[in-house]
């Protein structure tokens, strides 16, 4: 068994050796970072310059997610997390993947696969978060 599968499954082994995270890891986790910033750039500049429509593609909720999910990114490396914070980061976007189903599926116009995305996205949320 991958040494990594054994460390996801076994979370003690997660502490492990933790003061030297592998460059693996310290790249996964630069590129996990990189895009909640980015994520949180682009609502920020939706709400600051408005669609055509004269309205931000995001709300001020969505706001204080992004900022708080890109703390707790930045605060978990400064402070040495990396492997826990890398295992919630992967539970995270394992649980985002029907959610992107049921914005193409929305996007295509496939109400039925829409329905039946959204559906596996909220059994995912419930078993992965």
């Amino acid at each position: 068994m991958c040494v990594c599968k054994y460390r996801l499954f076994n979370t003690p082994l997660l502490w492990v050796g933790a003061d030297s995270p592998s460059p693996d890891l310290l790249i996964f986790y630069f590129g996990k970072v990189g895009t909640h910033l980015e994520d949180l750039l682009f609502i920020m500049g939706s709400l600051a310059f408005p669609g055509k429509d004269g309205a931000g593609h995001s709300d001020s909720k969505m706001v204080i997610h992004h900022v708080a999910t890109a703390l707790l990114c930045l605060a978990s490396w400064f402070s040495g997390y990396l492997r826990i914070g890398s295992v919630i980061m992967l539970l995270h976007d394992v649980s985002d993947v029907p959610l992107d189903l049921v914005r193409v599926s929305g996007a295509l116009k496939q109400k039925t696969l829409q329905i039946v995305s959204m559906v596996l996205t909220l059994l995912a949320w419930g078993y992965w978060r």
